[in-house]
């Protein structure tokens, strides 16, 4: 096995519609074993009173993955910008996930270990990586982008419609109310968990799209939360131990790392540039 230097790419960012959330998440495999994912969100203005509000995809993180074409031999994380101050040591966790087989269904991955003892966001991105990992093993391309958008508003009761493509094709379109897909069909038929009844359902690209831009979806419902108004996890109302920094032994002591939003309507660019160099 050997290294191979990388230099990130810049990721563009298109037409960006005032009030709606974006989030971009690139990823390339560099010849033969390397591989780095770098995901931002941004939160724009809440449509009331001109705050910059986000979630917890404030984040920047980057991700370096090594695998020998049949298994992951290494992985590395790097959080860059982190919602609490708990958030970074989460990727330790991740050395769970060494020795994984390659496979292209991301949930393979995902489902070889306990999600509340991981960071949401650094799960998925490893997912992801190993995902792709296998795509470019299998001879597939070295590069896929996925551009997902969120309008504000989602728990207002009101159908709203999101988005997602990659690399440049619009592949999804649903109408949502809250967090339920409602149109169209086959996508408003889910039963059960929507990611595991997608992972069943449809083919590993497909499936993958869907998961990504239903996750989208769950963060996205956040916007509207001032989270530098709670000094830490534990101050939050209706806090459940879903990700590593919410369990109970270290909501407390997650503090908020304020000021960590960023307004990109006007440098859509720049998303990606406080990633890993």
């Amino acid at each position: 096995m050997h290294g191979i230097p990388y230099n990130r790419s810049q990721v563009g960012v298109g037409a960006h519609e005032p009030r709606q959330w974006s989030r971009r998440q690139a990823h390339e495999v560099l010849p033969h074993i390397d591989l780095r994912i770098a995901t931002v969100a941004c939160a724009n203005s809440d449509g009331r009173n001109g705050q910059r509000v986000g979630h917890a995809l404030c984040q920047v993180s980057g991700h370096h993955l090594e695998h020998d074409g049949e298994r992951v031999r290494a992985i590395t994380s790097e959080s860059v910008r982190a919602p609490w101050t708990t958030c970074p040591a989460a990727g330790a966790q991740l050395q769970a996930l060494v020795g994984t087989p390659l496979s292209a269904r991301v949930l393979d991955v995902a489902g070889r270990t306990r999600s509340d003892q991981h960071c949401t966001h650094q799960l998925d991105i490893t997912a992801l990586a190993v995902a792709h990992a296998a795509r470019i093993t299998a001879g597939g391309a070295p590069r896929r982008q996925y551009d997902m958008v969120v309008p504000f508003g989602l728990l207002d009761g009101q159908r709203h419609t999101v988005t997602v493509a990659r690399d440049g094709v619009a592949l999804l379109a649903w109408d949502v109310v809250g967090d339920r897909v409602v149109a169209p069909s086959p996508w408003s038929d889910a039963t059960g968990g929507f990611a595991r009844w997608a992972d069943a359902t449809f083919d590993a690209d497909t499936a993958e799209a869907a998961i990504v831009l239903k996750r989208a979806m769950g963060i996205g419902m956040s916007r509207g939360i001032d989270l530098d108004s709670y000094p830490t996890l534990a101050d939050m109302p209706g806090l459940s131990a879903r990700c590593w920094s919410m369990q109970p032994e270290r909501a407390p002591v997650a503090f908020r790392n304020r000021g960590l939003v960023r307004d990109y309507d006007d440098q859509p660019e720049s998303m990606l540039a406080e990633g890993p160099a």
